[in-house]
C-alpha cells in the first residue's frame, strides 16, 4: 500500500500549508512551493521571506512544511503574532503528493525531541498512532479525533524542495477581499483560478 492509499483509507482529503500573503503570491508567481531554502537563493522571490522565527534545524531548511487535513494551530497563532501586519492563507494539495521521492514523514512537529520520523507508508500510518509524543513528551490520543486527522495535531509531512502546484487543488482564505486578491494575481501571472475557497474554519 502506498502512502497516498493508507491517506485514502482513512479519509485524508487534503495536505496543508498556510502562509503569508507574500508566500501565496510568490508561489503563484513560480507555480511552485519553495522551501525555505530554495526563497532565499532565487533572487526573484528571496523578498517575501519573513522570518517568523529563526532556523532551529539547518538540516531541515530544503523541506517544506505541511500538515494532514488541519493546519498546525497553535504554530500558525504564533505565526500571526510575529507578523501582525500580514494576512494568511491555506494551500491546499492532493494527497498524491504523499507518494513522491523524498518525502518525510513526523509524527509532531519536527524541531521537538519527541519527533518520530520516517518514510514510506509506515511512517505515514505512525502519525495515526493511539498515542504519540507531543511537545515536551506531552501524549496525545486519538479521542475525539477524526479518522483523517494525525493524532497529534502538530504532525509534519515534510517535503523537499519544491512542491509544484499542478498538485495545488485549492486555497483557502479569511476574507472576501483576500479572494479578490489572489484571483487578481492569477489573472496578472496569466494563470487559470484555483478554487479560492473563503473559510475561516480552516483558521480554527
Amino acid at each position: 500500500m502506498t502512502p497516498s492509499e493508507y491517506a485514502a483509507r482513512r479519509g485524508v482529503r487534503e495536505i496543508l500549508h498556510f502562509t503569508t500573503d507574500k508566500g501565496v503570491m510568490g508561489s503563484l508567481r513560480k507555480q511552485a512551493l519553495l522551501s525555505r531554502a530554495q526563497l532565499q537563493d532565487d533572487p526573484d522571490l528571496a523578498f517575501i521571506l519573513l522570518e517568523v522565527w529563526p532556523v532551529k534545524a539547518p538540516q531541515w531548511v530544503d523541506f517544506i512544511s505541511l500538515s494532514v487535513e488541519r493546519i498546525n494551530l497553535d504554530l500558525w497563532q504564533r505565526a500571526v503574532r510575529n507578523l501582525p501586519d500580514r494576512w494568511w492563507a491555506v494551500m491546499a494539495f492532493t494527497p498524491a503528493i504523499l507518494d513522491h521521492d523524498g518525502v518525510w514523514f513526523s509524527t509532531t512537529n519536527n524541531i521537538y525531541p519527541a519527533a518520530m520520523r520516517g518514510q514510506g507508508t509506515a511512517s505515514l500510518a505512525s502519525l495515526f498512532a493511539d498515542e504519540v509524543a507531543g511537545r515536551y513528551g506531552y501524549p496525545h490520543t486519538r479521542d475525539g479525533k477524526d479518522d483523517s486527522q494525525p493524532t497529534d495535531r502538530a504532525a509534519e509531512v515534510l517535503y523537499p524542495t519544491s512542491l509544484g502546484l499542478e498538485h495545488l487543488t485549492g486555497i483557502y482564505v479569511g476574507t472576501a477581499d483576500h479572494r479578490r486578491i489572489v484571483c487578481a494575481w492569477c489573472s496578472a501571472f496569466g494563470l487559470d483560478v484555483p478554487p479560492v475557497t473563503v473559510s475561516t474554519e480552516i483558521f480554527a
